[in-house]
């Protein structure tokens, strides 16, 4: 069988943090607020998992603004609809295809947000499936939803050749060792696992984790 890539969206295939930081400044200057409230936003935010409509609640409440949250949501979809990719990972989720591999991107979130940033980086025609949980009516780490990304793309469930590539511990790591498939986590800082699963590789960028995964040179986590 070829070798399968479930691939989460939001900071492994694309870097969100980055469009989120770019429209939080923004948002800060538009408000007369101190660029330094940057943190603070991030931490209310939770990487994203925070809802939006709490998210601007918390936000206007800690800042002391009275926000029509209908509106600042509206423009956040727009300023953030279209994160850049990571670098390297068209190339190389690319080259894994043309070998015969299957990359399967799996993720949280609204369906029409999350196909509007495929469209934006290009990458949509260059998947062999999406799965969205608003569509599947599934959410990772539900052991289910790894179950359908699989048998939609004709695949099994052997661990030497399924990966499932993410940078959330919780939805991603979890998920997918409790499906019976190698989990690699993206992580920059390298901590924050001790209380999930083991995975079996932590690399701090996305385009590392597909180059271990690639060379099947995967080491222990002590030589990683």
């Amino acid at each position: 069988m070829s070798l399968v890539i479930l691939i989460d969206l939001d900071d492994t295939l694309t870097d969100r943090s980055a469009a989120f930081d770019a429209w939080a400044l923004r948002f800060l200057t538009a408000h007369d607020q101190p660029v330094d409230e940057l943190g603070h936003l991030r931490e209310l935010d939770r990487r994203g998992v925070c809802p939006r409509e709490e998210f601007f609640a918390l936000a206007s409440a800690h800042l002391g603004l009275g926000l029509d949250i209908s509106t600042e949501l509206a423009a956040y979809r727009a300023t953030t609809a279209t994160p850049p990719l990571h670098q390297g990972v068209r190339e190389r989720l690319s080259a894994m295809r043309a070998h015969g591999g299957i990359v399967v991107v799996l993720t949280n979130g609204f369906a029409a947000t999350q196909r509007r940033k495929l469209v934006s980086t290009g990458m949509l025609n260059s998947l062999d499936d999406v799965i969205i949980s608003e569509e599947v009516g599934l959410a990772k780490p539900d052991p289910r939803v790894y179950r359908l990304a699989l048998d939609r793309v004709g695949a099994s469930t052997a661990r030497d050749e399924v990966w499932m590539v993410g940078d959330n511990p919780e939805t991603d790591i979890k998920g997918a060792l409790a499906s019976g498939l190698h989990a690699a986590w993206v992580s920059p800082m390298g901590a924050g696992w001790q209380d999930l699963p083991r995975p079996d590789l932590i690399l701090p960028s996305t385009a590392a984790c597909l180059d271990k995964i690639v060379s099947g040179s995967v080491a222990s986590l002590g030589d990683c």
